[in-house]
């Protein structure tokens, strides 16, 4: 992953979780469990989404009714 510009800013939203977020304008970018190997990026992160295959989506009974892309 490559980040426009500087690095994210990280608080610790749990005990085994860690949020990355912009520092400049507060935008959420990741969550990151201590013991997982994968990362949790929002779709908005994403320069080109079409590189990029999700392997799950959280909380898709939230979803807008609009977001048909997964």
């Amino acid at each position: 992953m490559k980040y426009e510009s500087g690095k994210p800013a990280l608080y610790r939203s749990s005990k085994k979780t860690q949020r990355g977020f912009c520092p400049k304008c507060g935008s959420t970018l990741f969550a990151l469990d201590d013991d997982s190997k994968y990362i949790c990026m929002t779709i908005t992160t994403l320069r080109d989404k079409n590189k990029i295959i999700p392997e799950f989506e959280s909380f898709k009974e939230n979803s807008p009714k609009w977001n048909t892309r997964f």
